[in-house]
Formats: structure tokens, C-alpha cells, sequence
């Protein structure tokens, strides 16, 4: 936890408000490009009729709920 703290207290990106602010707008966007692209591939995998495993039912729970935060986000 300590190192924790010392590491956010001089880390360039939690003092200045614009930089914070640009590298949320960056991880933002790369959690939304690997959502589309996790939705198509979701999308490919039901239109080739490929096995269904645990990891397709996880993802046909899971890319719905998190569009739906995507989209909540937005607003």
C-alpha cells in the first residue's frame, strides 16, 4: 500500500489535471475498440456456427452489459 501511495504521490499523470485527463481519454478509447472488436468477433463466432464454450456464453452475458455502460457513459 505504501508503495502504492508513493508511486500516485509523484507520478506525473496524478498531479497535472490535463495529463490525467488525456490518458483517461486514451484508455477510454482502447476499452471501447476492444469492446467493438470483442462484439464482432462475438458476432463472427455465432454467424460460422462455431463450438460453443464457456467463453462464448461469458461473452454473450457479458458485451451486452457492458455496451449498456458504454452507452450510460455516453450520456
Amino acid at each position: 500500500m505504501t508503495s502504492f501511495y508513493m508511486i500516485a504521490n509523484y507520478a506525473d499523470g496524478f498531479d497535472n489535471a490535463e495529463k490525467l485527463t488525456q490518458n483517461l481519454k486514451i484508455i477510454s478509447i482502447l476499452g471501447n475498440l476492444f469492446l467493438l472488436i470483442g462484439t464482432i468477433l462475438s458476432i463472427l463466432s455465432i454467424a460460422k456456427k462455431e463450438e460453443k464454450n464457456y467463453q462464448y456464453y461469458i461473452s454473450i452475458i457479458g458485451y451486452p452489459f457492458f455496451i449498456l455502460l458504454t452507452l450510460i457513459s455516453l450520456f
